[in-house]
């Protein structure tokens, strides 16, 4: 007869531990086969910036926002929560009520806002809620839109200039002469602007270019800086006419937005240039003085005494000078000295019989 064989202990203590070892092996695959929960709904602001910025009071600015459902199933977009905005914020526009927007989807709507009073800072917040078409599940969205009115445009700047005025006069100058002004650009308004030499034409009324007026030694030269709120940029115009005739251009500024807010517009002002210029007067050429031509003396030699010689060359000079004739025609002048020598002769002939009766 056969004896049955008893186990050791041991041997059934281990047999044991590797069937538990196996139903913990089983437990654990049911628990990874189970099913895993669906995500929650998922969607979020991609374009429109709540943040309206800096706005001049009474202007009107518009946005329009887009929202992305970027969960994994469909959504409905509660518009609701648009409600929530009042004036100076109106919602204009909202093209998701009651509809079903897919995964990777777009919905929108429209804000205006309306600056109030300047110095007027809004600030509105919202909550949108999303619910997920497949479980019913819902998430939120929460949304701030802020303004702030200004007394002016945020971008803005006042120009000056060195000779006074709100424009430029250059005054009247000579065709060559030259004439400068500095003008200064004063950044009054509330974001960053920048300035470059390139963005800073002359135009006549025409729209041509005024070659007569040149641009020079701007404080920001050719590559451009930025000036903050309260800060100034210079350059000079100056004035150069080539030509006689009156000016009247125009210059145009402009400053570049340089703030975190791209959907300001730049700034543009103009100033405007007058002057005129006169063409050179030529010197008149003085008239010569005539030079007087003088006649050569004449000398008159009579016979007898030595009184009876008289010369002639400082009477006649004396006489034609004091009597204008040295300046009249040679005839004159030969008929005077030919009367001065026969009164010569005859005072002579005279003296001559004088001095015999008192001999005798």
């Amino acid at each position: 007869m056969a004896t049955q064989r008893s186990l050791h202990p041991a041997t059934r203590t281990r047999r044991a531990a590797v069937a538990l070892a196996a139903l913990a092996v089983l437990a654990g695959a049911v628990v990874v086969a189970a099913p895993a929960q669906a995500a929650p709904p998922d969607f979020q602001l991609v374009s429109g910036n709540p943040d309206f910025g800096f706005v001049k009071e009474g202007s009107v600015v518009t946005q329009t926002f887009s929202l992305l459902n970027d969960g994994d199933d469909d959504i409905i977009i509660d518009p609701t929560g648009l409600g929530g905005l009042n004036v100076p914020f109106v919602v204009t526009a909202i093209d998701f009520t009651g509809h079903v927007i897919p995964q990777n989807g777009h919905a929108s709507f429209t804000v205006r806002y309306t600056a109030p009073t300047a110095g007027t800072n809004t600030s509105q917040p919202i909550v949108l809620t999303a619910t997920d078409q497949t479980d019913l599940s819902t998430t939120t969205l929460p949304i701030t839109f802020t303004a702030k009115s200004l007394a002016t445009d945020p971008g803005h700047f006042a120009i000056t200039n060195s000779g006074g005025g709100s424009g430029v006069d250059f005054s009247s100058l000579t065709v060559g002469d030259t004439v400068k002004r500095t003008v200064t650009l004063s950044n009054d308004g509330v974001i960053p602007l920048r300035f470059m030499n390139s963005a800073l034409t002359v135009e006549d009324e025409s729209g041509a270019a005024v070659p007569s007026i040149t641009i020079s030694n701007s404080s920001f030269g050719d590559a451009g800086a930025v000036y903050q709120p309260g800060e100034s940029a210079t350059f000079d115009l100056t004035y150069t006419p080539t030509e006689s005739g009156s000016l009247s251009a125009t210059v145009h500024i402009v400053g570049v937005n340089a703030s975190t807010f791209p959907e300001l517009p730049n700034v543009i002002e103009d100033l405007d240039v007058v002057g005129s210029a006169a063409a050179v007067t030529p010197s008149p050429t003085p008239t010569p003085t005539p030079t007087p031509t003088s006649t050569p003396p004449a000398t008159i030699t009579g016979t007898g005494s030595s009184h009876q010689t008289t010369s002639m060359t400082t009477t006649t000079s004396s006489q034609l000078a004091s009597t204008g004739l040295a300046t009249q025609s040679p005839v004159l002048i030969g008929a005077a000295i030919t009367s001065l020598g026969v009164t010569g002769v005859l005072i002579g002939i005279a003296y001559r019989r004088f001095a015999r009766k008192a001999r005798r």
